[in-house]
């Protein structure tokens, strides 16, 4: 994938839901397995993960970007749930781990059925993901489809969200949106710090389960930022600005994460955005 604003270059990929990947393809693929295998609902399970270039060699100058060399994301194609993980969310990245370009992650896949996985890089000047797919096995299952959802805010948490877009969002043209942060008082939220190097991220599938993409709090200049630099924090609260060229009419699902300085955990906040 490749837009205007912090975007990953998508890799093409010749794969069966094992993450199985021929090598020396010419393009950066990722080959990963899982313990168990094939993973089970409810339970953890490691993903190791190897990224390996156009060459079919690992990529021993991976850059650490947003707190992490590889950033996983697990995506139900029911779009029900959402996972993002990283191996330094519970280990160190060592030395050995870089020269082989492989790391391990832990996860949990909530529901069985059938998996978007993408998995975010960086090397260079480029931001770089590779998409794949899985099975999970086990129960609850996911449903068959996904379920729209046209709210414009959510509560809870401690919080209510509502977004607004300048205008109705139409592919290849930059949309703008902002998320507003009330607490369950009424109150502004002001406190928001930066979470993963931004001051927000957004995650975005479209409704066949096929498509990844990923931005972040807009910033001026954002477009020209290379891997591995620091994202101003711009953006205290109670709003957060979002510019995104979406490549494609149709129905996406966005995830919007950020996190305050007064709760512990992040948050991840879904909605749904009609892109004509």
């Amino acid at each position: 994938m490749l837009w205007l604003l912090l975007a990953c270059e998508t890799v093409d990929k010749d794969t069966d839901d094992t993450g199985d990947t021929a090598a020396g393809t010419g393009e950066y693929v990722v080959e990963w397995s899982t313990e168990p295998a094939p993973p089970e609902a409810g339970g953890i399970t490691t993903i190791e993960a190897q990224v390996l270039g156009p060459d079919g060699l690992p990529v021993r100058d991976l850059i650490s970007f947003h707190g992490a060399f590889l950033h996983t994301f697990l995506i139900p194609k029911d779009l029900s749930a959402f996972g993002h993980a990283h191996q330094e969310d519970d280990e160190e990245v060592s030395g050995e781990d870089l020269d082989a370009a492989t790391f391990h992650v832990h996860a949990e896949f909530p529901v069985g059925g059938a998996y978007l996985v993408d998995f975010d890089f960086a090397r260079g000047n480029d931001y770089l993901s590779f998409v794949d797919s899985a099975e999970v096995v086990g129960e609850p299952m996911q449903g068959d489809a996904p379920v729209e959802n046209d709210a414009t805010s959510v509560d809870g948490e401690g919080l209510t969200a509502s977004i607004a877009w300048s205008a109705a969002p139409i592919a290849g043209v930059e949309a703008v949106w902002t998320l507003h942060l009330l607490d369950d008082g009424g109150a502004d939220v002001t406190d928001i710090v930066q979470w993963g190097g931004a001051d927000a991220h957004v995650e975005m599938v479209d409704f066949a389960g096929t498509s990844f993409y990923h931005t972040h709090a807009y910033f001026p200049g954002m477009a020209d930022s290379p891997p591995g630099h620091d994202m101003p924090h711009v953006y205290p609260g109670p709003d957060i600005e979002f510019h995104y060229v979406f490549p494609a009419a149709g129905r996406y699902r966005m995830w919007i994460q950020f996190a305050r300085e007064s709760v512990e955990e992040e948050f991840t906040l879904p909605f749904d955005v009609l892109v004509g």
